[in-house]
């Protein structure tokens, strides 16, 4: 059973537990970060005081509930989630 939050980790990400809320009608996770921007050695993202880069990426049209579209770009993370893990796609915004 799955609740309304729930406590993950991102294995790929060097953030600890985090506190996700639970979307049933989203196709796919996002993650606020600070900072995210292409530099020269591939996708740089900032959580707080950590920076990660990424080599591998994608950009992706999200559409919200009330029909907006915001272009994001998009990684692939390794998750655990109740002592299962899972790799999922994520899109990052720094948008809240």
């Amino acid at each position: 059973k799955i609740g309304r939050s729930e406590k993950i980790v991102f294995s790929s990400l060097n953030e600890g537990l985090i506190t996700a809320k639970i979307d049933t009608g989203a196709f796919n996770a996002a993650l606020h970060v600070d900072e995210v921007k292409i530099i020269e050695s591939g996708l740089q993202i900032r959580i707080k005081n950590n920076t990660y880069i990424f080599h591998k990426w994608s950009e992706v049209e999200v559409k919200s509930s009330n029909g907006k579209v915001q272009k994001r770009y998009g990684v692939k993370l390794k998750m655990q989630l109740g002592g299962k893990k899972f790799r999922i796609f994520t899109s990052l915004t720094n948008y809240f």
